[in-house]
């Protein structure tokens, strides 16, 4: 390598144990809503218009799941990585039942559906850092 050349720079991946694993298909939906540049992005914005299904066994799964994290009062929830990859594409919006989780600091939903996240996410007071989701970006940094 010359002096001209740029060596590459390798970045760490930190949501390498964000999903759980992609058996039963892809972990999630790919959207171009909003395209990733300016070449890709269209020229009206629609927002999403999916409904959360709560009879579907994913929704039933993240209840248990927010149910459990606040029970035992953990600081990190992950909860997609428990779910399998149809039941992480069956949500698209997070339980107001998340309000439970008063003790976690750190929330992951990156590699899923989501498309809203719900007032009562307000309530989790020591939430502390940035959720992150492939659709919409950082939607929140420091919550309190």
């Amino acid at each position: 390598m010359d002096a001209n050349e740029i060596t590459p720079h390798l970045l760490p991946n930190r949501f390498a144990d964000a999903v759980g694993p992609n058996a039963g298909g892809p972990a999630r939906d790919h959207c171009r809503c909003v395209g990733h540049s300016v070449a890709t992005r269209p020229n009206n914005v629609v927002f999403h218009a999916d409904r959360q299904d709560t009879e579907a066994a994913g929704w039933r799964h993240l209840l248990a799941l927010i149910d459990e994290a606040a029970a035992d009062g953990r600081t990190v929830f992950k909860p997609f990585v428990e779910l399998s990859a149809p039941e992480r594409r069956q949500i698209v919006t997070l339980p107001a039942t998340i309000a439970k989780l008063i003790a976690v600091k750190r929330l992951v939903l990156y590699g899923t559906n989501l498309v809203r996240i719900p007032p009562e996410i307000g309530s989790m007071t020591t939430l502390r850092s940035s959720i992150r989701t492939p659709r919409t970006g950082c939607i929140g940094t420091r919550m309190s």
